[in-house]
């Protein structure tokens, strides 16, 4: 299995410059509090005697109360060569979000060679609107799982090749940067998916995926070298505090709001359910995964629209992999446009191409439109 290396160092590049424009006219919720961080973390690791002092004088966090997230390591790296906070801190994100971009974009043109669902990928990435309303870890998150979603794909439709050694290490490894990244949105959704992927992968891979992944996710947090059992305990009671809580009810989510932030993802999931009731063996991914993907997304939107605390950046990792897959349906739907009213092969094939081409642009307007909106007319951002 082997990816397209030129067109993921060309998508790598592009994602880099646009997300450097892109994330310099925001400001991310949270943003200072993680500038902290990294100059904390910097502080602490990089010196003679490296240590995370996770409590100050008065036994409040230092760290805040979930504290290890996978740019915080190259974050506090690039500070500690002299860079300033922000921009330590905007650095790594941008690294990361440009890798998984341009990793989204080489494993879409690997699915589906001949068709242009690798750049309008690539494209809903560079501009995403819900950007303006993340945190520095939602913004990471949200490619992390798309990503991790499409190698659990090319594992099922690769399924009856047997898996190479260096496709499961990078799947590990993006697994491991989710649960470095969101430790409990990572683990929600990458159990049903080792869980899917253990029917088709034989044992020596899947154990071999597990372990490296729990390496991977150890190596890029390095709050798990000094304090695990702290670090792991924050987690845990901060995630389930959201999802039981007992202090004052936080802001809820509404259908319309849902609807309001996400329509385009409403549509995919739409036309996702529409093609597998409807034309089933016309739907361009596998009934078993989209079936999987689907599942998933139900139960995740059963706990966390029940919880007592709601925010619309706990369903970024969903929201992202279905956009993703929104310009699959599309052009998979313009496939089936009947054109025998045009006698001439030659121009058929035009019309056809036309046609893709077109929902590309409506799908960069689409996006587009909602992150000029954000940008110009911001909403909530630190509500949702």
């Amino acid at each position: 299995m082997k990816f397209n290396l030129q067109l993921f160092l060309a998508i790598f590049l592009v994602s880099f410059l646009i997300h450097f424009s892109y994330f310099r006219l925001i400001i991310f919720v949270d943003q200072a509090k993680w500038i902290n961080r990294t100059v904390y973390l910097s502080q602490d690791i990089f010196t003679s005697s490296p240590h995370i002092t996770f409590y100050d004088a008065n036994h409040d966090y230092r760290y805040g109360s979930h504290p290890g997230t996978a740019f915080l390591l190259p974050a506090a790296l690039l500070y500690k060569l002299g860079l300033s906070g922000p921009s330590s801190l905007l650095f790594a994100i941008i690294i990361l979000t440009s890798f998984c971009t341009a990793s989204i974009a080489a494993v879409c043109h690997y699915l589906r060679p001949s068709s242009l669902w690798w750049l309008a990928a690539a494209i809903i990435l560079f501009i995403h609107p819900l950007y303006f309303y993340s945190t520095p870890t939602n913004a990471i998150i949200g490619p992390i799982t798309a990503l991790l979603f499409l190698l659990v794909l090319v594992v099922y439709e690769q399924r009856h090749r047997p898996l190479s050694v260096n496709f499961a290490l990078f799947t590990a490894f993006i697994l491991g940067l989710g649960l470095s990244t969101r430790l409990h949105d990572t683990v929600f959704i990458g159990a049903p998916l080792i869980t899917f992927m253990g029917a088709y992968v034989n044992k020596q891979r899947l154990a071999l995926m597990i372990l490296a992944s729990a390496f991977f996710a150890f190596i890029l947090n390095p709050f798990l070298w000094f304090i695990p059992i702290e670090y792991l305990k924050t987690a845990i009671l901060r995630t389930s505090s959201h999802i039981i809580y007992t202090g004052t009810p936080g802001f809820h989510l509404t259908p319309l709001w849902v609807l309001y932030y996400t329509p385009l993802t409403i549509i995919s999931l739409s036309l996702a359910i529409l093609s597998f009731i409807l034309a089933r063996k016309k739907v361009p991914v596998s009934s078993p995964f989209l079936l999987t993907l689907c599942l998933i997304t139900t139960v995740f939107a059963g706990l966390f629209l029940t919880a007592n605390y709601q925010t619309l950046r706990y369903f970024y990792p969903l929201i992202f992999t279905w956009d993703i897959l929104l310009p699959l349906f599309l052009l998979s739907l313009s496939d089936s446009v009947n054109f025998s009213f045009i006698t001439s092969s030659r121009h058929t094939i035009l019309a056809r191409q036309s046609l893709r081409l077109f929902i590309i642009v409506i799908i960069i307007f689409g996006f587009g439109f909602l992150t000029a909106y954000n940008l110009l007319l911001p909403g909530s951002q630190g509500m949702i």
